[in-house]
């Protein structure tokens, strides 16, 4: 969603998180699948007074001061497990694991009060787009229970020196065809899913990019 320095900085991310409550209202729980928890298939965390997990170098002071007391929920992880087992999707838990700043950053400043239980899930870099689509298909049932699903983390990311021109110019033109192709989620009303491939290359290789999106009528 944000990277750490959107706690400080203003950006329209920052906006649009800030604004998240007033557009959608207040869950009774959230389950959030962080790009920078990363696992050999899923791994549920059930810790029920998770930490702070500072995963970043280089910032700002004040950022590594930051606090986000959330309460964890063991009741509903295991429920998350349950229902990714039923799919066949074998997770594990992880009694013990703090926020990482996939999370935190994220929800601090969307529900800065604190006050809603969290359940994070792992991503796995090892496993393809359908995959992590069955993972969302096993969960969703849940957000008909007011509880807010969260896939956090960017679509793509350019580093500086890390990436030759012709990678910045085709990340780019990802970036704008996804904001061609979603339209704002404010204002939907009903069920609606959309599925689309989209081929691209870097580096000489050739990838398709599958875009999942799925927006229940509650939250």
């Amino acid at each position: 969603m944000v990277d750490p320095t959107s706690s400080l900085d203003p950006s329209e991310a920052r906006d649009y998180l800030i604004s998240l409550p007033e557009r959608i209202g207040k869950p009774k729980a959230i389950v959030i699948v962080s790009a920078h928890f990363e696992t050999d298939g899923p791994v549920v965390v059930s810790d029920a007074n998770p930490e702070m997990i500072y995963d970043f170098g280089g910032f700002a002071p004040e950022l590594y001061e930051m606090v986000y007391p959330a309460p964890g929920d063991p009741d509903l992880a295991m429920r998350v497990a349950t229902m990714l087992d039923d799919a066949g999707l074998t997770p594990r838990l992880a009694p013990r694991r703090g926020y990482d700043h996939g999370t935190w950053t994220s929800m601090k400043l969307a529900y800065p009060e604190a006050d809603i239980p969290i359940v994070q899930l792992s991503i796995d870099p090892g496993r393809n787009a359908a995959y992590h689509f069955a993972l969302g298909q096993a969960l969703a049932p849940l957000a008909e229970e007011n509880i807010l699903l969260i896939g956090s983390g960017h679509i793509s990311r350019i580093i500086c020196g890390q990436c030759s021109a012709r990678c910045v110019a085709e990340l780019r033109r990802i970036r704008k065809w996804l904001a061609r192709l979603l339209p704002s989620p404010i204002g939907l009303q009903g069920n609606s899913r959309t599925m689309t491939v989209m081929p691209f290359s870097t580096g000489g290789k050739k990838h398709r990019l599958l875009v999942t999106t799925i927006r229940p009528t509650s939250i």
